[in-house]
């Protein structure tokens, strides 16, 4: 006798998904490690996410910039379930994650505040990238798929290749590890309904960061 689906899904043939992982290639291991973050306009829209060139001038027309190199810890998300049917059937709720974000850079001129004080006034008008130590970016969902396309320009028209974030705890100076120097601390908050995309965007952190045309 064969196992039939319920009938919500009878005669839908899914794909099982391949296992990524081959036992005879040896392990494949990832770093683990964040230092900063891209923020980009909610309303800037990309001609194409991986032309450098266009970064570039996106940053210096103050829409899309990188934060200072610090520390980012992300925390376990914290997530519900709820009954969607009278047989207990559960599904998960939205998730929501808390990214702890602290750095020691500062400026001499005391802009770092002015810095901290516009992204916390105006984080509904950004979305955000984190990137982690080995150039990994976690992106939104339409962008993933149009980088797996793989058409140029790679682009998603109407829509931003960052996450929506919130700021529930204010930016703050504070003394940090070693209690000589200032350590800016803060608190992100992202919100997702399933596993979030990462893609590699080659040589998009560099362009944020000099002011040199990448080839």
């Amino acid at each position: 006798m064969s196992l039939l689906c319920v009938a919500d899904c009878t005669g839908v043939i899914e794909v099982i998904p391949t296992n990524y992982h081959d036992p005879c290639g040896g392990d494949v291991l990832r770093n683990y490690g964040w230092k900063q973050f891209v923020i980009v306009s909610c309303d800037y829209q990309f001609a194409n996410i991986l032309d450098t060139d266009e970064w570039q001038a996106a940053r210096d027309a103050g829409f899309a910039g990188i934060s200072p190199e610090g520390i980012l810890n992300f925390n376990q998300p914290n997530q519900d379930s709820f009954e969607i049917d009278g047989c207990r059937r559960e599904v998960a709720d939205e998730a929501e994650v808390l990214i702890d974000f602290g750095t020691y850079q500062t400026k001499d001129d005391l802009s770092d505040f002015d810095y901290w004080k516009d992204l916390y006034r105006r984080v509904s008008n950004y979305r955000i990238l984190p990137v982690d130590c080995n150039g990994i970016f976690y992106i939104s969902d339409s962008y993933k798929a149009a980088l797996v396309a793989g058409v140029p320009p790679i682009t998603v028209a109407g829509e931003s290749p960052g996450l929506e974030f919130s700021m529930p705890r204010t930016p703050m100076p504070l003394a940090g590890a070693n209690p000589n120097f200032v350590y800016w601390t803060m608190q992100l908050q992202i919100k997702f309904t399933d596993v979030l995309c990462a893609a590699f965007l080659p040589g998009v952190l560099t362009a944020l960061s000099t002011d040199t045309p990448i080839p």
